[in-house]
């Protein structure tokens, strides 16, 4: 019993997990989607240093690493923070198909979900939205671990009512056995309850 609680306990973890993790970075999809909202209106009206700002805001939330935007071949056109082409290993890149894509790439020696979103008139420019990894994966915790902890609790519950329950009845079992053994023996001074 002890085993399958255990078993079915880890199986509902796993699957909460990757569902928390999905549901963090669907959230982080959704940010993108928001600057992505923004970048249109300023990259469209060439507002490129209210584009930065706004950039800049973007990144104030911890779990934003980075954002920028870049135009069909790639150059810069605005991002935050200023040093961000410095520390980013290798610019993602999205290919000419594809509207979103969602890559893990180092920056500043650390590991980040890259967000990239393709936009603009005739798409033109790609939004990409920096998210550390470690800020997804502390969410996924907050979520999941009074959940583990209340399983856990759960099935020690469980256990000990299990063992104790098991004692009671286990108990005068072993004393009719014992019996049966002493009058087996030829004890026959023994009373049967």
């Amino acid at each position: 019993g002890l085993f399958v609680a255990i078993a079915a306990s880890s199986i509902t973890y796993s699957s909460l997990y990757r569902a928390a993790e999905r549901g963090a970075r669907e959230r982080a999809g959704i940010t993108a989607m928001a600057v992505n909202a923004t970048s249109v209106w300023h990259v469209d009206g060439q507002r490129y240093q209210a584009l930065r700002e706004e950039l800049a805001k973007v990144i104030s939330h911890p779990a934003i690493a980075y954002a920028y935007v870049e135009d069909g071949e790639g150059k810069l056109i605005a991002h935050a923070p200023k040093d961000m082409p410095n520390h980013l290993s290798r610019r993602p890149s999205l290919g000419t198909r594809l509207i979103t894509s969602e890559q893990l790439v180092g920056y500043r020696s650390e590991t980040v979900y890259d967000y990239a979103q393709r936009s603009g008139i005739d798409s033109r420019f790609v939004v990409h939205l920096g998210i550390w990894h470690d800020s997804v994966a502390a969410e996924t915790w907050a979520v999941l671990g009074p959940i583990l902890l209340m399983g856990l609790l759960v099935t020690a519950g469980a256990a000990w009512v299990f063992i104790f329950l098991l004692r009671d009845l286990h108990r005068p079992l072993l004393a009719l056995v014992e019996q049966s053994e002493r009058i087996s023996n030829g004890d026959f001074s023994v009373s049967v309850g």
